[in-house]
């Protein structure tokens, strides 16, 4: 009977000690695996701060480049924006380099037809000197519509 209870006491005793090095053994692997997650969680905040720092840095770059690119652009007053797409732009932004390419005598060409007249004497006569004013702009209309049908025949035959 002895025997028994003393072999009982020796399990008891082992029981104890297995328990004891399991709880050990879970405190380790508790240590372990929460040390990895805070090394891995310490490179992630290291990696997410680097990618915050690029991003600023783009988003600078890419403010500047806007700038410069705005500073390019050519601002035309009085001019409709009809254009629906981005090739209808392209297309008068082509026509529009055409027609600044081009010389001043080749859009307006000075018209043959109108004499170059040099200063006329004083009129003595008020009546011809309301007549005079009369017919001047109509000369210089008549030179503006001849210099609009050489244009629009120079653009035809360009396109």
């Amino acid at each position: 009977m002895d025997e028994i209870k003393n072999m009982l006491i020796s399990m008891h005793q082992d029981i104890k000690q297995q328990k004891q090095d399991m709880l050990e053994m879970k405190e380790d692997i508790k240590s372990k695996i929460i040390n990895s997650l805070s090394e891995k969680f310490n490179n992630l905040e290291l990696k997410n701060e680097l990618l915050e720092k690029k991003i600023k840095e783009q988003s600078n770059k890419i403010n500047n480049l806007e700038r410069q690119c705005r500073r390019k652009n050519l601002i035309l007053f009085g001019v409709e924006e009809t254009e629906k797409s981005y090739d209808e732009l392209e297309k008068m932004k082509q026509s529009s380099k055409r027609n600044l390419s081009e010389s001043p005598e080749k859009l307006h060409p000075v018209n043959q037809n109108v004499q170059q007249t040099s200063k006329q004497p004083p009129k003595k006569n008020k009546g011809d000197m309301k007549n005079y004013i009369t017919q001047k702009p109509k000369l210089i209309l008549a030179h503006t519509e001849s210099t609009q049908r050489q244009s629009k025949t120079s653009e035809y035959n360009t396109e």
